[in-house]
């Protein structure tokens, strides 16, 4: 008797593709063209779901956003991303802050370990 052997391919972190679908499909299907476009690229990066996460905060509620926001990770591209950013359009902490829901401290605290 022959024994099928399955490959398993160790994944890079979560399938955010199939996350997101399942999100969009419940909240807001008017905007599942904007987000194809985003998973239509080869390596999902951090950022990209920070854009994501950006175009959905208008659907979900505050709630909901306040828990998510307590279970975010940046990696150091997505950080480095995050701070060229502020510099390139001469933002100060608090504002950078508001714009992709990280503390200011968080702010400084990689400033510091970055810079």
């Amino acid at each position: 008797m022959a024994k099928e052997i399955q490959l398993i391919t160790k994944r890079n972190g979560p399938d955010y593709e199939k996350i997101y679908c399942e999100i969009i499909e419940k909240s807001c299907p008017l905007k599942k063209k904007e987000i194809n476009a985003l998973f239509s690229k080869k390596n999902i990066k951090a950022y990209d779901i920070i854009e994501l996460d950006m175009l959905l905060n208008e659907v979900i509620s505050e709630d909901e956003q306040a828990f998510n926001q307590q279970h975010r990770a940046y990696d150091e591209d997505t950080i480095k991303y995050i701070l060229e950013y502020q510099s390139k359009y001469a933002l100060t902490n608090i504002k950078t802050s508001e714009i992709f829901g990280v503390s200011r401290n968080t702010i400084s605290k990689w400033k510091k370990l970055f810079s």
